[in-house]
């Protein structure tokens, strides 16, 4: 009786074995094969470990390059894990999680345009991935740089510690608020700052939906000094930068603003013998409209600049943007935290 029992389970694991042994290198060609045919970039993946006890897969050493740039690649990943999302099918739903380990984004700019990948059909290539809906995304230690390699010196700007946990993308808990799907986002900056980020979004809308807060915390001025001198010709001396943005948006139309805040800045120092007489007049013309629009009681100097718009045209409002300057400097001074004055229901 039990030999008889053995051997049908020996088969079922023999042909699980044989299956799992077979499928990793038919999904490896596949998923290299999608990489190597993107228009404009390519890439490649080491290896691909299947499980098929869990309904996953993961995958070692993704690597993007753009065609016209192969020192520094596009986007990196050490790994990326994907699976089905078992608590799903038990509503009904078949959907799937993906988790991104140390992913690093590098925009790279040639001096005239950023290399974002906005011409490359990414929404393929992650089909070929995972050709199911994807409800949970998460990234863990990620980074994004900025960088431009023509300018001098050289800029590099990055936020690193990079964690994204975005839920119910699906709607798989069929929430039937206009925005059922949750993002939190946090990250370390250039400069030793903080950010914290909160997006509630309805993906599954062919325009999505959404409502974010975005808060950016204490970066020290000086790990900007080679943007600003490549870019602006001069540099900090000393100061704080803390900014927050808020931005909702309903059926293409949006509203939202950016405000920044600069604490205790100082750009001159006349005792700088490696500077030339031009860059000091320069940096004395910098640091005295920041001095003349400085709020004495706060030491900062800040702004709010309102945009609205669609998805087709944006609107920067510059009349109240020199308003909030002058209001910052004589009138009160803004906070540094996110004013929570933009509202997905009030669009």
């Amino acid at each position: 009786m039990k030999k008889r029992i053995w051997i049908p389970v020996t088969l079922i694991l023999l042909i699980f074995l044989l299956l799992h042994f077979a499928l990793e290198p038919f999904v490896l060609k596949k998923v290299n094969r999608a990489l190597a045919t993107m228009d404009g970039m390519y890439g490649s993946v080491d290896d691909i470990h299947i499980h098929l006890y869990r309904g996953a897969y993961k995958i070692d050493s993704l690597v993007i390059f753009d065609e016209e740039r192969e020192d520094i690649p596009f986007f990196s990943t050490a790994e990326i894990d994907i699976s089905l999302e078992w608590g799903a099918l038990f509503k009904g739903k078949v959907v799937g999680d993906i988790h991104f380990e140390r992913p690093i984004l590098n925009l790279i700019s040639n001096g005239q345009e950023v290399e974002d990948g906005e011409d490359v059909d990414f929404a393929h290539v992650l089909d070929e991935l995972m050709p199911i809906n994807i409800n949970t995304f998460t990234i863990h230690n990620g980074e994004i740089h900025y960088i431009d390699p023509t300018a001098s010196p050289k800029v590099d700007l990055f936020f690193k510690d990079l964690n994204v946990y975005a839920t119910n993308l699906g709607n798989v808990n069929d929430d039937n608020r206009p925005l059922p799907s949750a993002v939190s986002i946090n990250a370390s900056t250039i400069g030793g700052g903080f950010i914290d980020g909160h997006v509630d979004l309805n993906i599954l809308k062919s325009q999505p939906d959404f409502d974010a807060v975005v808060e950016m915390d204490r970066v020290d001025l000086l790990a900007l000094n080679e943007f600003t001198e490549a870019y602006a010709n001069f540099t900090f001396k000393e100061g704080q930068l803390y900014a927050s943005t808020e931005i909702a948006m309903k059926d293409g139309v949006f509203q939202g603003y950016l405000k920044p805040v600069f604490e205790n800045v100082k750009v001159i120092d006349l005792q700088d013998e490696d500077s030339s007489f031009l860059r000091k007049a320069w940096e004395v013309v910098v640091g005295s409209a920041m001095k003349i629009f400085e709020n004495p009681k706060e030491d900062q100097v800040a702004t709010r600049v309102p945009f609205e718009g669609d998805i087709n045209e944006t609107n920067v409002r510059v009349m109240p943007t020199i308003f909030n300057v002058l209001r910052n400097a004589f009138i009160e001074a803004f906070s540094k935290s996110p004013d929570h004055d933009i509202s997905f229901e009030n669009l």
